[in-house]
């Protein structure tokens, strides 16, 4: 929850008044605290005219960081343009109204939403050649890389043999095509398909190269929001969101942070509170999983992460 977001009235439009003579944005903010959170702050504004001017605003957010090689620390993080408000000067006095209390949570909760996705797309970006390793994720992404693979070496395939292969669940069929083709991974010519541009790219047939890898570690980076919403490979997300749920605090903390799994298990419910979780066992097994492919270390009983991931992390999640 945003820093001690007001709750009462929450339905209620909130309206006021500001004096010419103040200085209007001390006095906005001051205000914003009162009404909203003591963490509201203002990200920018714009004058339409003269008389009106647009600010836009972000709130802070609490979350507690566990590191087991120093204290907890508690870090405001911003959330910033969570809502807008338009100011009106008056002949004696500025006018202002705000959204209701629940759009404004509502919307906090959006940009919060936001920006968990953006870190795990920054996430993949770091870690995507190792997670095409985890053998569960290779599972997962099988019928792409059956697809790719075959059409590599063949360098054509009817459609129908893709049909017979997955005849179970026909529906499916055109569901990978049309994804991989807008990917350009693929050209549908009627019955058939043929490698498009960004499978021509990669040399698959080169048994000591590691193309193979790279195709599949780029179907990952480039198509995760499609295979975890459309094509619902939930295998994904437990990989995901548990690296997640170490990588952002330690990117909040600028550091790598040592945790062991019950850390990493209350950081997940903070970051996703709706996920309804895994047994400790089912955790330190996919972490044992993670730290084989070097995404994360060990340190005695805790978990550190990898430099390489964080650094990457951190320049491609800004």
């Amino acid at each position: 929850m945003s820093h001690d977001l007001k709750t009462v009235n929450r339905e209620k439009n909130i309206a006021f008044s500001l004096n010419l003579t103040t200085d209007l944005e001390k006095s906005l903010i001051r205000k914003l605290k009162e009404e909203i959170s003591p963490g509201a702050f203002i990200c920018h504004h714009h004058e339409i005219n003269k008389d009106d001017i647009f600010y836009n605003i972000g709130l802070t957010t609490p979350k507690l960081i566990m590191n087991r090689n120093k204290r907890p620390t508690i870090r405001f993080i911003p959330i910033r343009d969570v809502f807008s408000i338009k100011i009106q000067k008056k002949r004696n006095c500025y006018k202002i109204q705000l959204p209701t209390r629940s759009n404004i949570y509502s919307d906090f909760l959006m940009k919060q939403s936001s920006l968990i996705s953006k870190a795990e797309n920054a996430l993949v970006s770091a870690t995507a050649k190792k997670l095409i390793r985890l053998p569960k994720i290779q599972n997962g992404l099988n019928p792409f890389k059956e697809i790719l693979f075959s059409l590599n070496r063949l360098q054509e395939i009817p459609i129908n043999q893709i049909n017979q292969r997955y005849k179970s669940k026909p529906w499916m069929v055109r569901k990978y095509l049309n994804f991989l083709s807008g990917m350009d991974y693929i050209v549908i010519e009627k019955e058939f398909i043929y490698p498009g541009n960004n499978l021509s790219k990669f040399d698959l047939q080169n048994q000591n190269g590691q193309d193979d890898i790279l195709l599949m570690a780029e179907l990952l980076e480039n198509g995760l929001h499609f295979l975890k919403k459309e094509m619902k490979i939930n295998i994904l997300a437990p990989y995901l969101q548990l690296s997640n749920s170490y990588y952002l605090p330690a990117a909040w903390a600028g550091e790598n942070v040592a945790m062991n799994e019950n850390d990493i298990m209350s950081s997940m419910k903070g970051i996703y509170p709706r996920f309804k979780g895994h047994t400790l066992y089912q955790v330190a097994n996919y972490m044992y999983e993670m730290t084989k492919e070097n995404i994360f270390e060990t340190k005695g009983d805790t978990y550190i992460g990898n430099n390489e991931v964080l650094q990457t992390y951190l320049s491609n999640f800004k």
